[in-house]
């Protein structure tokens, strides 16, 4: 979501003093990070906020376009976390798979975004099944424990799933 420039400090603040600890944002999201990382800092809960960040969108002409290069999904990365400004990415997600790059290709970029410590945990958005049970996922180590999973609309079958394997993760 996108929050207007004058609001986002305000509603970020506000959130945070009523104990909200887990922030989502996006690079697709203007300057939502910075905001945010901004807002934190000027209420002292830096320290205890959760931030969530999504990469591999563009957005051309304000169209919503899917960009699963692993150039562009690390690009994103660091690009967030220079937005963000010092403060940690709990959990790193690609925003939605691209239909043009092979799934394994960004799967191996969210690997190496762990594996060099650019967020503490990597995770799929917008996911069907068949990509989620892909074994491609433990091949390179992400469990479903180790992957987080957001999904904008459910599919079916997988809630209860969701609910049971998640409940250890998001106690972030």
């Amino acid at each position: 979501m996108r929050l207007p420039a004058g609001g986002a400090p305000e509603t970020i603040r506000a959130a945070a003093g009523a104990g909200v600890t887990v922030f989502d944002t996006a690079r697709a999201y203007d300057r939502n990070e910075q905001l945010l990382a901004a807002a934190l800092r000027s209420v002292g809960a830096e320290t205890r906020a959760r931030i969530v960040t999504k990469g591999g969108m563009a957005r051309p002409g304000g169209a919503w376009i899917p960009d699963g290069r692993a150039k562009a999904i690390l690009a994103d990365c660091e690009a967030s976390l220079a937005a963000l400004d010092g403060l940690p990415i709990d959990l790193y997600l690609l925003h939605a798979p691209d239909p043009r790059t092979p799934w394994r290709t960004s799967v191996r970029a969210l690997a190496r975004i762990r594996e060099e410590g650019m967020a503490r945990r990597v995770g799929v958005c917008n996911v069907n099944r068949r990509l989620l049970d892909d074994r491609l996922l433990r091949d390179l180590g992400l469990s479903r424990a180790d992957v987080g999973i957001q999904l904008a609309q459910p599919f079916p079958g997988l809630g209860e799933a969701l609910t049971r394997e998640r409940a250890g993760f998001w106690q972030l």
